[in-house]
Parts: structure tokens; C-alpha cells; sequence
């Protein structure tokens, strides 16, 4: 199990519930909370995850990731792909995030890797059909709402009639929404860069189907926790681990702590492109 997130709190939980890896990091949302040098009691299982946008920070990640390395830190997620060769130069050991768009089984071989995250955009088939063909780490997505766009204009400042230069940062540690004309509510992450992350108004949440996933034979599951708090990161992957051991067993009912995950997110859940592919 796989956990990316950028709040110290979420990933103690995570660890807690028996995820085994935590990607921490990634794009430097305002909501984030912590840096990864307060985990580093942890270090054999969290690695520094560099995001898929760097653009005028360049400077500021290579010297993190410099530092990070020095503290220990051997491996990373890695998102952009002129990032890619620092990581390696520096001595990491990098696994792939979704960034690199991996649609094929020829894709993991391209790059020198620890393991790769499939693109999202790939049905259970497809899924199945590339992970029989590599010998690579592969990295399944099965919680979390997707990213659909990255924008640098703000709607939340620009609503409110600010610019960037006299904005008082008005979307600080706060998720703020887009409401489209079918009501659907798009979550809106501003990072310190000031720009505008739009995510999926749906969950994607695969609980109901580990037979499915389970028949994948990939490597690693992984969950994006964005607006969640702690504790019901927690119940997620502690719900995704229970599944998958008694998956294993033939076992495919629904524990309790399902049930109240897919309670709880009712009329919000969605299974992506899982079951239809890229439309």
C-alpha cells in the first residue's frame, strides 16, 4: 500500500493503519501541513515526492533534494521528467508518478526505475495487459480524486477582485470550490506558487471491486488524500489493507469499515476509467 500526501498528520495515520510506503510532498498546496524532515523516524518507508510541475522553483527542489539526501533519504516519486535526471545524478533511486503518462508496457523499460504509476486513463484490461508484459514495480491508483487541470489564473482572488500582487491570501489553508451548471462541486488546492490545482468533484474508490484489482497482479495500490482529515485517512487504508488480506483468502465481502467509507461518500464515488477506458 501507497500513500502520497503532503500533511505530516495524514501520514503518521497512514503508517499507522499499515501502508507501506508514503510519497510526502509533491506540490506545495497551501494546505499542506509539515515538512518531511519531522518524519524522519521513518525514512525506510517515506520518500520525498517531487510534483509534476516545476517550473521557477526548479532552484528550490534541487536543493531540497540535495538536503533530503544528505538526511538520508534514498529514494523518490518523481512527476517531471527534467527533474528525473537531478534525482538520478544526486544517487536516488526513483519511482515514477503519473506524470510520465505510462500507457504502455514499453514505457517502464524507457526509464531507469524503482517502480512505475500506470496512468489513470487505462481500464482493468489494459491495467492487466501491461503488468503482464514488465518486470517493473507497477503502481495502481484506487482512492483519491484525480487532478484535472493546473491553471495560473486564481479564481478565488480574482472573485474577490485581487491580483496577485495585492491578494492578501485569501485562499490560505482553505479548499475552496468551482460549482458547475449541474451542481457538481470541483475542489480547488491553491499552491505557494499561486496557482489553481482542479480536482474531480467524484472519489474514486475501488473497495467494492478487489477482486478485481487484486486479479491485476501489480505491485503496489496507492491513495492521494487531498481535503481528508487524519482519522478517516486512516479508516481508508486500514479498510484497503483488510480487504486486500482477506481478498487474498477468497474472501471479497464487505467489512463494516467499507461499508461506513462507502456511506459516508455516497452520490460522491466514482470508478474513473477502470470499467470504460479513455473516452
Amino acid at each position: 500500500m501507497i500513500v502520497k500526501t503532503g500533511r505530516i498528520d495524514i501520514a503518521k495515520e497512514a503508517l499507522k493503519n499499515g501502508a507501506d510506503i508514503v510519497f510526502f510532498g509533491g506540490d506545495r498546496l497551501r494546505i499542506n501541513k509539515g515538512d518531511i524532515e519531522d518524519l524522519l523516524e521513518y525514512k525506510d518507508k517515506v520518500y520525498p515526492h517531487f510534483p509534476e510541475i516545476i517550473i521557477e522553483e526548479f532552484d528550490y527542489y534541487k536543493e531540497r533534494a540535495i538536503k533530503l539526501k544528505d538526511l538520508g533519504f534514498t529514494k523518490a516519486l518523481c512527476g517531471n521528467i527534467g527533474f528525473y535526471n537531478t534525482l538520478l545524478n544526486l544517487g536516488y533511486d526513483v519511482y515514477l508518478d503519473k506524470g510520465f503518462n505510462i500507457l504502455n508496457s514499453f514505457c517502464p523499460d524507457t526509464f531507469e526505475n524503482e517502480g512505475v504509476y500506470l496512468s489513470q486513463e487505462l481500464n482493468l484490461l489494459e491495467l492487466k495487459d501491461l503488468i503482464s508484459k514488465t518486470n517493473k514495480d507497477t503502481i495502481v491508483f484506487v482512492y483519491g480524486r484525480t487532478r484535472m487541470m493546473v491553471s495560473r489564473h486564481c479564481p478565488i482572488g480574482s472573485e474577490k477582485g485581487y491580483s496577485k500582487l495585492n491578494c492578501p491570501k485569501v485562499c490560505e489553508d482553505k479548499i475552496h470550490y468551482l460549482k458547475d451548471r449541474m451542481g457538481e462541486k470541483f475542489l480547488i488546492a491553491t499552491d505557494l506558487y499561486c496557482r489553481s490545482h482542479i480536482f474531480n468533484s467524484k472519489i474514486t474508490i475501488m473497495l467494492e471491486h478487489i477482486k478485481d484489482l487484486i486479479s491485476l497482479n501489480s505491485s503496489f495500490w496507492v491513495m492521494e488524500f487531498l481535503e481528508e482529515d487524519a482519522k478517516f485517512s486512516g479508516e481508508v487504508v486500514k479498510a484497503y489493507k483488510d480487504a486486500l488480506t482477506r481478498g487474498l483468502k477468497g474472501d471479497f465481502s464487505l467489512s463494516s469499515g467499507t461499508k461506513r467509507i462507502l456511506e459516508e461518500n455516497k452520490n460522491k464515488i466514482t470508478k474513473g476509467h477502470f470499467y470504460r477506458g479513455i473516452l
